[in-house]
C-alpha cells in the first residue's frame, strides 16, 4: 500500500515515536536536502525507518546525497511534473 505523506504529517509521525512504526513500511521525503527535509530524513532513520529521500537534482542535492547515511535511498524529482511523482510512487 502507498501512503501519501505530508512534510507536516512527517513531522508528526516523528512525535509519535515507535507505535507508527509497524504500519509504514518506506517513508518518502520530498525537499529531503532543504532545512527541514535533512532533519526529517535524519530522525526517520535514526529510527530505523527505511526513507526514500527526493528532491531536485541539483549538484547542491547530488553532492549532499553523497553524504546520506548507508541504507537512505536517494531519487531525483520534479514534484511539478505528474510523470516523475507517478514513477516515484511506483518503485
Amino acid at each position: 500500500d502507498q501512503v501519501r505523506v505530508t512534510s507536516l504529517s512527517i513531522m508528526r509521525v516523528i512525535v509519535l515515536g515507535n507505535t507508527w512504526r509497524r504500519a509504514v513500511g518506506r517513508v518518502l521525503v520530498t525537499g529531503a536536502f532543504g532545512l527541514v527535509g535533512t532533519e526529517t530524513v535524519a530522525r526517520l532513520h535514526q529510527q530505523g525507518v527505511s526513507v526514500v529521500a527526493t528532491d531536485l537534482a541539483t549538484p547542491a542535492n547530488q553532492k549532499a546525497a553523497r553524504r546520506l547515511p548507508a541504507g537512505i535511498e536517494a531519487r531525483w524529482a520534479d514534484l511539478t511534473d505528474g510523470a516523475q511523482v507517478d514513477g516515484l510512487l511506483a518503485e
